[in-house]
């Protein structure tokens, strides 16, 4: 139940820094950044554990990595500004999430810590949105289906799945794994608004793949890492 508040916490943190973030920024540059926290995890780990990362998951996170940047970065480029500050320092609870739960995974339910991650995120933001602005609510078809969409499917059933798949991998793997996520958004793009990838996007996704590849397909340790 702890390491479920404490996953519940990280998730907390970082969704306030990245919100906040997004006042000051754009979404594209919201998108990218956010996506270094694959990047932070294996650093991050490697400060806890006290471990070196291995080649492989270095070069597979640098090349997922690149690939976001052309997927998702514009091509005019951009200056770093407040709101890129608060999402990249959003990335660090982020990653300390992802090793938390590969971490708890291993002796908790998937239905528990997904529970637990929740209702701390729930609690937490019930206690402190109130300084932010004041709360209507206004019930509409439109909302039930966002509510139905981002309770039961982003919240409830993402956290249930990925809490059990984290069960039998490790976090940096699990995160490269999760660099699939913009690809997957393009793709649900073309197929619903008929949206094309331009050549330097699709050369992006051709990398995140690669990366997920070159993370997956390394030679398998007989000793466990110790941040999986």
């Amino acid at each position: 139940m702890l390491g479920g508040a404490a996953a519940g916490l990280c998730l907390f943190a970082g969704y306030v820094l990245q919100t906040i973030g997004l006042k000051y920024t754009t979404a594209t540059k919201t998108g990218f950044i956010t996506g270094l926290y694959v990047v932070m995890v294996p650093l991050l780990a490697s400060l806890v554990y006290r471990v070196v990362p291995k080649l492989l998951e270095v070069a597979g996170v640098g090349i997922a990595g690149l690939g976001m940047a052309l997927l998702t970065l514009p091509n005019e480029g951009w200056a770093l500004e407040f709101g890129d500050v608060l999402v990249a320092l959003s990335t660090i609870p982020y990653a300390a999430h992802l090793l938390l739960v590969v971490r708890i995974a291993r002796w908790c339910s998937p239905v528990a810590l997904a529970l637990y991650q929740t209702i701390t995120g729930a609690v937490l933001g019930a206690a402190t949105f109130w300084w932010t602005e004041k709360a209507f609510l206004h019930w509409n078809s439109g909302l039930m289906i966002s509510l139905a969409v981002t309770g039961l499917l982003a919240t409830a059933l993402a956290f249930t799945v990925l809490s059990w798949a984290q069960r039998s991998t490790t976090a940096t793997r699990a995160a490269v794994i999760l660099t699939l996520e913009p690809l997957f958004a393009w793709l649900t793009s073309l197929v619903v608004a008929g949206e094309q990838l331009s050549g330097r996007a699709a050369i992006g996704a051709i990398l995140i793949l690669s990366g997920i590849l070159v993370v997956e397909l390394k030679p398998t340790a007989p000793a466990e890492h110790p941040s999986g």
